[in-house]
């Protein structure tokens, strides 16, 4: 994961994301289709959270940076209109991923929006892969039957 977050220039992401999800599919159980979906719409959630977090906190850092009057009222009207992040995501579902990634790869990050983003990415993406398995797993055993 760490190849992928600091990487030099000339690698290639896309290979290294594939790898990095490849090895992440491993870790995830859902086996039926309901699991997936559940999994899924869990997934999403946190994502939408996450992406509002991110703005939130890019708002307010502008709003903080912002020193010309027209540029803090432009901000302080973003931030008004800033959509809400739930408290909960804040403090269970960012420590949920922060001991999730600390177990998968040695790697602790608090508050690293980006790491956090382009981890539940490659989680998407290693679900992909999960459910295409559990699937042909599922075709093979209907056709030998």
């Amino acid at each position: 994961m760490n190849n992928l977050i600091y990487r030099s220039s000339n690698t290639n992401f896309n290979a290294e994301f594939a790898r990095v999800a490849e090895q992440l599919s491993h870790k995830l159980t859902f086996n039926t289709r309901d699991e997936y979906l559940v999994w899924v719409k869990q997934w999403k959630e946190d994502y939408k959270n996450l992406t509002n977090a991110i703005r939130n906190n890019r708002v307010s850092w502008k709003l903080q940076m912002a020193q010309k009057p027209e540029r803090i009222a432009y901000f302080k009207a973003a931030s008004e209109k800033a959509p809400d992040v739930p408290k909960e995501f804040y403090d269970a579902r960012v420590t949920m991923l922060n001991n999730q990634i600390l177990a998968d790869h040695g790697i602790r990050v608090y508050h690293n929006w980006s790491f956090i983003a382009i981890y539940l990415l490659a989680l998407r993406k290693a679900s992909k892969i999960r459910a295409e398995r559990c699937y042909q797993a599922r075709k093979a055993q209907e056709a030998s039957v």
